[in-house]
């Protein structure tokens, strides 16, 4: 009886196979994990959702202008609009045309806000924060738990 020889894999083959294979899973989770965190926007050296805490404004509505009174010491780049009707809560968009610095109070046109059939109108402040990374500046929209309530 004649006998086959077996042969394998080179030791380098499957050495150079297994690295192969490890750098493309770790890559992987890599792309995943980044996508997953997202990026982290920042102000005043912190995470900016601390940052919403601490802003104070008072909001008035009429004739379709939207007037916002910033009584913190945090700037508000613009704001968010949000109606919450019988049928929940719906995003009418975002204003975002001039920032209202401190102690300052500044008029915005929101002609998306209409009152008939809605329980209440949130305002939610938008913040801009930096991204380190990145050295660029992003537009944040603070929670809706943040917001002041129009009437």
């Amino acid at each position: 009886m004649k006998r086959i020889a077996k042969r394998g894999l080179s030791p380098i083959i499957a050495t150079t196979l297994l690295i192969s294979l490890v750098v493309i899973l770790s890559t992987v989770i890599f792309i995943w994990a980044r996508s997953y965190f997202g990026e982290q926007i920042t102000k005043f050296g912190g995470p900016i959702e601390d940052s919403c805490k601490n802003v104070d404004f008072s909001v008035s509505f009429s004739g379709g202008i939207l007037s916002i009174a910033n009584n913190g010491n945090v700037p508000i780049y613009g704001v968010k609009i949000y109606e919450e009707g019988t049928f929940g809560t719906n995003d009418l968009g975002d204003i975002t045309t001039k920032v209202i610095f401190p102690g300052k109070t500044g008029e915005m046109r929101a002609n998306m806000i209409n009152n008939n059939n809605v329980n209440k109108i949130v305002v939610v402040p938008i913040l801009l924060g930096v991204i380190e990374e990145k050295e660029e500046t992003k537009a944040f929209a603070c929670d809706i738990n943040y917001g002041k309530n129009i009437g």
